[in-house]
């Protein structure tokens, strides 16, 4: 299930060069069309060849149409971790009946994909695809996703996984829906007064679609499930405060994993800046290039981003995000809400 690249060029129409003239003996060829008729061969100088026959040309438009429709994904996933793209197939293989992954290679960058076909609540078959990134990061990010719109030519792209939150503002396992990202190692280092290295932050943001937000707003499907994985996580039933909750917020990106406590100078410069990753920025920036194609990321809060980060909620929090991103497709991705266009 590989699709050719989109907007894929043709090679240009180049003139003949094997042309000829009738001249001391030349004959042009290349303009000659010969025909055989009761056994004699008559030429005619500058006719074309045949065009094929209507019903042939319908049919193969036809079967090209087919071949690209069964190429095409409603859905793709990219995780920056490998276990951030199993907690995505476990649990969309466990919650929607019929889902079996296979496998599969992409033509373009001989990366490999798991992909399953599910229903959303209108009952309409979403084909998903989801895959890993080799390395984590905004290159990578940036490069899987445009490899991914024009091979694929999916209407919705989605981002899965784990992040660090602010101690002070969020707590472990909850889920940011991110309506914007920027990436805040963006802008210029000078020197001070006394010769020490300031950084003048110059943040460029890339949003999600505003329907998406709109929809995220009012989205309470996910509040269930995973107040029940919460409890079963925990081994017990949740102490008031402990309820999962989600943020629908902005995310800041950088290159390098923090284990120092960042948030107080991000927040110096954005009061919302409350999370932290390394892919999201790239993932809507280079999406927001394809205006057809919408897009979310969600991800659950691993840890703070501090020296006490540990991996205690790594598994809870890519299942989170997970279980969020397959309820919010199955409600939002339908005929009605994001029909496929050209792309």
């Amino acid at each position: 299930m590989n699709q050719d690249p989109k907007g894929g060029k043709t090679e240009d129409n180049k003139p003949s060069h094997n042309s000829g003239i009738i001249n001391s003996g030349s004959i042009n060829n290349a303009n000659m069309i010969g025909s055989m008729s009761g056994g004699q061969l008559s030429m005619t100088a500058g006719a074309a060849p045949a065009a094929p026959p209507a019903s042939a040309q319908e049919g193969s438009s036809a079967q090209a149409s087919a071949k690209r429709q069964a190429k095409q994904f409603d859905v793709c996933i990219i995780c920056a971790l490998s276990e951030e793209a199993s907690a995505v197939i476990q649990e969309f293989g466990d919650r929607c009946e019929g889902a079996v992954f296979k496998r599969s290679f992409s033509k373009m960058t001989g990366y490999e994909y798991k992909y399953t076909t599910i229903t959303n609540i209108e009952g309409e078959e979403l084909k998903v695809l989801v895959m890993p990134m080799p390395f984590t990061g905004p290159i990578e990010t940036a490069n899987a996703v445009r490899s991914l719109v024009v091979e694929f030519e999916p209407r919705f792209m989605a981002m899965s996984g784990i992040c660090a939150g602010y101690r002070e503002k969020v707590a472990l396992g909850d889920l940011v829906a991110a309506t914007y990202a920027f990436s805040y190692e963006e802008g210029k280092v000078e020197a001070d007064e006394y010769d020490q290295d300031r950084f003048r932050p110059e943040w460029r943001t890339h949003s999600a679609a505003k329907r998406i937000v709109q929809y995220l707003q009012g989205f309470k499907e996910w509040l269930e499930p995973i107040t029940k994985m919460k409890q079963q996580h925990l081994g017990r039933e949740l102490l008031p405060g402990e309820k999962p909750r989600l943020l629908i917020a902005p995310v800041a990106s950088g290159m390098a994993v923090q284990g120092n406590n960042p948030f107080p100078r991000l927040l110096e410069h954005n009061r919302k800046a409350q999370f932290l990753d390394q892919e999201i920025a790239a993932f809507y920036q280079t999406l927001n290039e394809f205006p057809n194609v919408f897009f979310l990321a969600v991800k659950g809060v691993c840890d703070f981003g501090d020296k006490a980060k540990n991996d205690d909620y790594h598994e809870y929090a890519a299942h989170a995000s997970a279980i969020f991103l397959l309820l919010f497709m199955q409600s939002y991705v339908t005929n009605e809400t994001m029909t496929r266009e050209n792309i």
